[in-house]
C-alpha cells in the first residue's frame, strides 16, 4: 500500500490501464470528487484506492478512485468540466451544494449540441 503522501493517482494499480482507454482521475480536475457519482455509467470507472491518506481523507468515496471521460466525442475532460462549471456558476443562479450536485447531473444528461453552448472557446480552460 502506498504511503498516500504526495503520491498521485498513477501509483494506484489499474489507473495506468484506464488512462490508456481514455479515462482520467477525477481528482486531477476538481476537488468536488462526488461529481463522479453523477457521471454516466459508460463514461466512468473506478479502481480500489490504495493511498492511505486518500482513504482517510475521502471516506465518502468508499475506498474508490474514480476515473472519468467526457460523455461527448472529441471533448477532453478539461473541456467538459470547463463547460459544466461555466453553466453552474452563471450569475443569475443561487449556487449551493444541492444546486451544484443536481446541476452536474442535469448537465451530463444533455446532448452534445446543448452542452456546446457552454463550451469555452479556445483551449477549453474558460
Amino acid at each position: 500500500m502506498s504511503n498516500g503522501g504526495a503520491d498521485g493517482p498513477s501509483v494506484v494499480p489499474g489507473v495506468t490501464e484506464l488512462r490508456q482507454l481514455g479515462f482520467e482521475p477525477v481528482e486531477e480536475y476538481t476537488g468536488v470528487l462526488l461529481v463522479a457519482e453523477m457521471w454516466p455509467d459508460e463514461h466512468r470507472r473506478f479502481v480500489p484506492e490504495t493511498r492511505e491518506l486518500r482513504l482517510e481523507d475521502e471516506p465518502q468515496l468508499g475506498g474508490l478512485l474514480w476515473l472519468l471521460r467526457s460523455p461527448w466525442t472529441g471533448w477532453t475532460l478539461r473541456e467538459t468540466f470547463a463547460a459544466m462549471w461555466r453553466w453552474l456558476e452563471r450569475p443569475e443562479v443561487d449556487y449551493d451544494a444541492d444546486f451544484m450536485l443536481a446541476g452536474v447531473a442535469d448537465f451530463l444528461r444533455w446532448d452534445e449540441r446543448e452542452a456546446r453552448k457552454w463550451r469555452p472557446e479556445g483551449n477549453g480552460l474558460g
